[in-house]
């Protein structure tokens, strides 16, 4: 999606995108052909260019932590950011990837899955980032990261239960932190990443307390 779009106004069609498509396919894109795909996704997208912020965040999960927040529209919150995918990391529990995986950051999790020989460690998460990542047209729906925070969808500081969140004692030491946490895309972005290549990602990115301009900050030490 075009960086040219405020970054809020493109998270929300992003969302509003996925969301739809989800429920038409009922999730079950190996059911359809990439063109059928592209086809409903050109449609949801004309659909989400047309109507107001206000009623796009009609869209946004109950699941996510941020969205009562975004339903305020907080545009001075949100930015674009490229970042390196080992200063990101992802949600504890994602799919069928390896619980001490999802401890580090995502560069952990896309060194995963570049190497073929590794499939059978997460069938379901690897061929689903595979599937993504030959499609531009789900390539272009950014994903949402941000800082640690209350706010989160799943604090990891919480990790000291195991998989899935079953109340089992967590027997992994390491946990990364990173800079930024991924609220909602984590699949979009290991995919984006095996798409291009790269070790960096465009995201979009949340800041719980509004960023102060330099004037504002002026006035409050003069104050």
């Amino acid at each position: 999606m075009s960086q040219e779009v405020h970054p809020l106004t493109a998270y929300l069609r992003a969302n509003f995108v996925q969301k739809k498509l989800k429920d038409i396919t009922g999730g079950r894109y190996a059911d359809f052909t990439d063109a059928q795909l592209a086809n409903i996704v050109s449609q949801l997208h004309k659909l989400a260019e047309v109507l107001p912020e206000e009623k796009l965040t009609d869209f946004l999960s109950s699941r996510m932590g941020l969205s009562k927040s975004l339903k305020k529209l907080p545009r001075d919150q949100i930015s674009w950011w490229t970042v390196d995918m080992s200063s990101i990391v992802t949600v504890l529990w994602v799919g069928d990837l390896p619980h001490e995986i999802t401890h580090g950051t995502l560069a952990d999790i896309v060194s995963l899955v570049r190497n073929p020989d590794n499939r059978s460690v997460a069938p379901y998460f690897y061929d689903k980032v595979h599937r993504l990542s030959k499609l531009p047209f789900i390539l272009e729906l950014p994903s949402l990261v941000v800082a640690p925070s209350s706010g989160q969808r799943s604090a990891r500081k919480n990790h000291c239960s195991g998989p899935g969140n079953t109340g089992a004692e967590c027997t992994v030491e390491r946990l990364e932190e990173g800079e930024a946490y991924i609220e909602d895309g984590n699949h979009r972005a290991v995919a984006q990443l095996l798409a291009g290549q790269t070790d960096s990602i465009t995201v979009i990115r949340y800041d719980k307390a509004a960023k102060k301009t330099k004037s504002a900050d002026a006035k409050t030490r003069v104050a």
